[in-house]
């Protein structure tokens, strides 16, 4: 079930939304959990016994952790906590990578289809890659002694599934969500703010979006030998803003239902494409994917390598920046490769680890010291764009003819394939709308209204101001649901990107 869906706009949320204004405080775990494992059937099917499983398997691992911990007997957690990283790994690798990894022997040793039959599952179940590393994110928070075990199994459960975010995150780590757990926790709801962002969410997925998805998807199905630099970079750019506005979209979608049962759901984007650098990039893209992977890989791996040199240099570089080096490539390797079974997922994880190092090592001070901000922003959304050909391309070799397109290597002639067969008024309306929408500006124009209202203390002014900007944006927010509603009707499906990984 999709969160842009109509049956979830109009029939599941808001019978949800009533049932739950009449349901006691100290029952609303255990229906939360009941609306989530409905919710996940709804899009996942029989894969919820999985999520199921995955739910039992991780509490009572977590249990004898603690356990183990408490009585002083380390190597005892130490074989739980590794039969857990066992469990969640193996779980992603068998449902989401073992086909690709079989594909890939095949392909290096030659082998026949006869000698290796079996490639894997034909799908994997929606979210798991979500599920995996929040269940992993408990384990090495009880084994840290970060946080304790979690005894009330409505309350594990409601942290692995809870249907806003089971599908596609945010991603929450335990340490900091477990205190929202407990039906004894304040949870202070919003119903205005959760609805505003909601919506918001949902004009950006089904507005922008989808609308330059219309640009997107039939470019990248041009042949690379039809493809020219125009369309090239005029899909690059569209692909760009899609997956930004979709995924944000999505994230906000999140938040806001979150914001409607008193729930504190981490921010996921702060508008990436006016990064300084891609280290800023990755402070402002995917969020809680970031924090999960600083806190869990790149620090646990920088430290290791910071213990195991004990001189000041390595190979003539010193060795907290070889730390750095090494943390930061394998964090993006691995980070490229949870997104999916493919060589452009590696080879995109791959290029973020060398742009992160050669930025610490090389460039980062002189863009931080000798160029100016726009220049700085040019570089990250130039290197961004390439990064997100690679991430789209269907196969190593496209994404590799795709850029000398962009670069203009291209062997297209134009006649076939030109821009004006995927540009057209309403495409470059929200091509422009997606490019002023990926700026800051309206949290810049509401915190310079909130500084002239503010010179107003007193008085009629005041209280006028605050009655029009009140009722312009019920208004605006009425008009943006309307227009979502209304496109949702009138166009086919078109499911979250991030629905896939």
């Amino acid at each position: 079930m999709s969160l842009s869906s109509l049956f979830f706009i109009f029939f599941f949320l808001p019978i949800f939304l009533l049932l739950n204004f009449f349901i006691e405080k100290k029952r609303k775990n255990i229906f939360y959990v009941i609306i989530s494992f409905i919710f996940y059937f709804a899009g996942a099917g029989s894969y919820l016994t999985l999520l199921i499983i995955s739910i039992i398997v991780n509490y009572i691992l977590g249990l004898l952790i603690d356990i183990g911990l408490k009585k002083k007997k380390k190597i005892v957690s130490m074989i739980f906590f590794f039969l857990g990283l066992i469990y969640n790994i193996g779980l992603l690798f068998f449902f989401k990578y073992i086909g690709f990894f079989l594909n890939s022997v095949n392909q290096i040793f030659n082998l026949s289809s006869n000698e290796l039959l079996y490639k894997g599952p034909e799908s994997f179940p929606v979210g798991i890659s979500f599920f995996t590393f929040i269940g992993l994110s408990y384990l090495i928070d009880v084994y840290r002694e970060s946080s304790k075990a979690n005894r009330n199994i409505f309350e594990f459960s409601l942290y692995m599934s809870f249907f806003p975010k089971i599908m596609m995150g945010p991603i929450t780590l335990y340490n900091k969500f477990s205190s929202q757990l407990s039906n004894n926790a304040e949870r202070k709801t919003d119903y205005y703010k959760g609805i505003k962002r909601f919506i918001i969410g949902l004009g950006k997925k089904v507005l922008i979006a989808d609308s330059v998805s219309k640009v997107a998807i039939p470019i990248f199905k041009i042949s690379i030998a039809e493809q020219t630099f125009a369309l090239a970079w005029i899909g690059a750019i569209s692909y760009t803003l899609q997956i930004y506005f979709d995924f944000s979209g999505y994230s906000d979608m999140v938040i806001g239902l979150g914001n409607m049962l008193g729930f504190d759901i981490p921010e996921n984007f702060n508008y990436p494409y006016v990064s300084k650098s891609i280290k800023d990039f990755w402070k402002r893209w995917h969020m809680t994917l970031a924090a999960w992977l600083q806190a869990y890989l790149f620090l646990p791996i920088a430290y290791l390598v910071m213990r195991k040199i004990k001189k000041d240099r390595f190979f003539f570089i010193k060795t907290e920046n070889f730390a750095y080096y090494t943390g930061a490539f394998f964090t993006m390797l691995i980070c490229g490769l949870w997104h999916g079974a493919n060589w452009t997922f590696i080879v995109w994880g791959i290029y973020y680890g060398i742009i992160l190092i050669v930025e610490h090592g090389l460039i980062g001070k002189f863009l931080k010291k000798k160029t100016k901000k726009t220049f700085r922003i040019t570089y990250s959304l130039f290197l961004i764009i390439i990064g997100w050909v690679i991430f789209r391309s269907s196969s190593l070799s496209y994404a590799l003819g795709y850029i000398s397109a962009m670069f203009g290597f291209g062997t297209g002639k134009g006649i076939v394939f030109y821009p004006e067969l995927y540009l057209n008024n309403e495409s470059l309306f929200f091509i422009f709308v997606g490019a002023l929408g990926s700026l800051p500006l309206i949290p810049n124009l509401i915190k310079r209204y909130n500084k002239f209202s503010l010179s107003y203390k007193q008085g009629i002014y005041q209280a006028l101001f605050n009655t029009i900007y009140t009722y312009s944006e019920a208004v605006l927010l009425i008009i943006l649901f309307i227009l979502s509603t209304i496109t949702i009707v009138t166009s086919t499906y078109n499911p979250f990107i991030y629905a896939k990984f």
